[in-house]
């Protein structure tokens, strides 16, 4: 019998989401009753132009304007806005992005290249153009007038949160939160991937044998 995995529990989505922006700091509070937003929500197609490419997205405005907001990045694999493949359907950011708006933060999640409604290759991206997509993504964000730009947050998962560290590194965000990354370096993160993915290539060759 298959189990369905329906992405984080209760706990940890308030764990991510329940923030205190300031100008200079993110406050992050557990165990808190989850709130009902207070504010308007209005969802937007976003589209992102990142090089020659159009990636496509979603915006969910809420909270005071401006305000704060989080851009929100998934992991690897071919995945849309939500974080969901065509076998695996886990929902994370797209329930991310439901609790933030919850607490009123705006937010802005994307299709990565060659995934849902955005063109492109995905087969021929590696992490630096997923980087150079998010940082797109990011500089959208920043020019919309329901975002307060000095109070943006980028939140990673898996292959997100190194690209989330990497856009730390621009010095002009409120903070980060990273969602499972890799707690070794860059090639010990890439090498291990490379083993899991043949373990697995081989174990499903055995399956459909």
């Amino acid at each position: 019998m298959e189990e369905e995995f329906s992405g984080l529990d209760d706990r940890s989505l308030r764990s991510v989401c329940s923030f205190v922006l300031n100008h200079d700091s993110i406050i992050i509070i557990d165990n808190i009753a989850r709130l009902e937003s207070v504010y308007p929500m209005t969802e937007t197609d976003i589209t992102i132009q990142s090089g020659p490419l159009s990636l496509r997205g979603t915006l969910v405005a809420a909270g005071a304007s401006p305000g704060p907001a989080a851009l929100l990045v998934s992991g690897s694999g071919p995945l849309d806005r939500n974080s969901n493949a065509k076998r695996l359907p886990i929902d994370v950011m797209g329930q991310i992005a439901s609790h933030l708006a919850a607490e009123g933060v705006t937010s802005l999640r994307y299709d990565k290249r060659g995934v849902g409604e955005s063109n492109g290759e995905y087969l021929t991206a590696g992490i630096h153009d997923n980087i150079g997509d998010a940082r797109a993504a990011l500089e959208v964000l920043r020019a919309r007038p329901e975002v307060d730009p000095r109070r943006i947050v980028v939140i990673g998962h898996s292959e997100g949160a190194l690209i989330a560290s990497d856009l730390a590194r621009d010095g002009d965000l409120a903070g980060v939160a990273l969602l499972a990354g890799a707690a070794h370096n860059g090639r010990a993160a890439t090498s291990f991937v490379g083993r899991h993915s043949k373990w697995r290539r081989r174990f499903r060759n055995r399956s459909d044998g």
